[in-house]
């Protein structure tokens, strides 16, 4: 049996709010997620790589060129305002 203590505190909890909102226990998300593994006789869901946005791939390319390694922002304050 699954135990809530095998899971990371912060993944669990918020997991735990998520199947509560959903009518269902840990255990229960689970078992569902296993049932469709084995029915799908795949990962019943996409599992990739975080692929970098816009913003970032072109920081990236400024680095690699060496420019602009500081960026636009005069202070951290306003780097953190930032989306």
């Amino acid at each position: 049996e699954m135990r809530e203590s095998d899971w990371s505190s912060d993944v669990c909890s918020s997991d735990l709010a998520l199947f509560a909102d959903l009518g269902m226990s840990l255990s229960t998300a689970f078992n569902i997620f296993l049932r469709q593994s084995v029915r799908e006789q795949q990962i019943p869901f996409a599992i990739s790589r975080n692929i970098p946005n816009a913003v970032t791939l072109a920081v990236m390319d400024s680095a690699e060129r060496e420019e602009e390694l500081y960026g636009p922002f005069d202070n951290v304050t306003s780097l953190m305002e930032t989306e």
